[in-house]
């Protein structure tokens, strides 16, 4: 209304005001002549000014504290591959949505989806439905790259037909490519304080709801490796890979804070 009011000529402005209030008596009898009623559009439409830079003021603030937690970075130009990657994504978490459904209502065996390589996929498809942008994403995925990639390697000694192969090394080694892509890439951001956080968090489900002779027993090592080993040598290797992906991604110009 007031709107309206400061758009029509100022002749016109007392009759409009007038119009535009209730049909109540007292309303009906003010007596307003031009100048008032120009003083109190003015003062309206300084308030709703005001208020409106006010929300605009917040809503910077608000995408700026979103951007300083998850800061995020274009990596693909091309719609096509951006929508192909995007794709990829959402078919692979509708394949771990699928999975957990399965072995949740179906089956009630729960020990799979405790599986870091259950984690890591969930992870990746995130990743990639955000198109490697997100810095939070791709620093918790690098973690677990030399990791995957080693045991990729170890699954060899396992494979005994197809599907052994498909789900053991086949999977695993693809995981492991797709997460050192992620690291070697000269143009996707990882972020110095999601790396430690992801090392952390890669640290505390494998204590925790994962197990370290579950790893022992797919690859066929318990004459070679205690858990003890294997939880030493795993934490050595995170922390390896979290300092080169620091130096290589600072190297490029593409680390931050």
């Amino acid at each position: 209304m007031i709107l309206k009011i400061a758009q029509i000529p100022k002749e016109n402005r007392k009759k409009e005001f007038l119009e535009s209030m209730p049909p109540q008596k007292e309303f009906s009898e003010l007596k307003l002549n031009d100048n008032e009623i120009e003083i109190i559009t003015d003062k309206i439409l300084i308030r709703i000014t005001e208020e409106f830079n006010k929300s605009e003021d917040t809503e910077n603030r608000s995408y700026n504290y979103l951007t300083l937690l998850e800061p995020r970075n274009k990596v693909i130009e091309s719609k096509e591959y951006s929508l192909g990657v995007r794709t990829f994504g959402f078919v692979l978490l509708g394949f771990c949505v699928f999975y957990w459904m399965y072995f949740f209502f179906i089956a009630q065996d729960y020990v799979p989806l405790t599986h870091t390589t259950y984690l890591t996929l969930i992870l990746i498809s995130l990743t990639c439905i955000n198109k490697f942008e997100s810095a939070l994403l791709n620093s918790f995925i690098s973690v677990s790259s030399i990791g995957f990639l080693m045991i990729s390697f170890f699954l060899l000694n396992t494979t005994k037909d197809i599907f052994s192969a498909l789900g053991g090394p086949i999977l695993h080694g693809a995981m492991a490519g797709l997460q050192l892509f992620v690291v070697f890439h000269k143009k996707i951001i990882v972020s110095k304080r999601y790396l430690l956080i992801g090392f952390i968090f890669y640290l505390i489900f494998l204590n925790t709801i994962d197990d370290y002779g579950r790893l022992i027993e797919i690859t066929n090592m318990g004459s070679f490796y205690t858990e003890l080993m294997t939880s030493v040598q795993i934490f050595y290797i995170f922390i390896l890979t979290v300092i080169f992906a620091y130096l290589y991604k600072k190297r490029f110009k593409i680390l931050i804070p």
